[in-house]
């Protein structure tokens, strides 16, 4: 017997619009708190990356960022779809997520001998899909709720609990 995700939540106890978007900001954040938080000790700790490169790995990052999040922003106003671009962005941050774990396992990869082009294409995979999940999310709550001038603060606050737990 196969479950839809609507199935799987509410026999989680998650049945309303608003449970189900608090629980989206509160994994989103948490994803984010970890990426924030804990890249830089990986890169060092583990990949060996310098401090200035890691420095130019996560500015290089935000630099895609601040392009992609208005490029997804826009693919999404156009074909109207924020519920499978949303998807789209975090599975595209997820498998950008395990491309940080290639050098560990493989040096085939690696040029030079070093992690560093493997790991600054691996940031800027990861920016250009995760970036606009928060601003995606944030118009998926605005318009799914009945009084999102109410509820949506109560729902970021799940985001705030997960950074404060994970940071």
């Amino acid at each position: 017997m196969s479950l839809s995700v609507r199935q799987v939540l509410a026999r989680a106890g998650v049945t309303t619009q608003k449970h189900i978007v608090s629980l989206l900001y509160f994994l989103t954040f948490a994803a984010l708190a970890c990426n924030g938080r804990f890249m830089a000790i990986f890169f060092r700790d583990d990949l060996g990356l310098s401090s200035g490169d890691i420095g130019f790995v996560l500015a290089c990052g935000t630099f895609v960022g601040l392009f992609s999040t208005p490029t997804w922003s826009a693919l999404c106003d156009y074909l109207g779809e924020k519920r499978t671009t949303l998807v789209v962005t975090v599975a595209g941050g997820a498998v950008a997520a395990l491309l940080y774990l290639v050098p560990l396992v493989t040096a085939a990869v690696l040029v030079g001998g070093s992690a560093m082009l493997w790991t600054l294409f691996a940031r800027c995979f990861y920016s250009f899909f995760f970036s606009p999940s928060i601003g995606i999310l944030d118009s998926i709550a605005m318009h799914s709720m009945e009084n999102p001038k109410r509820d949506f603060g109560q729902c970021r606050l799940w985001g705030s609990v997960a950074w404060g737990l994970i940071s």
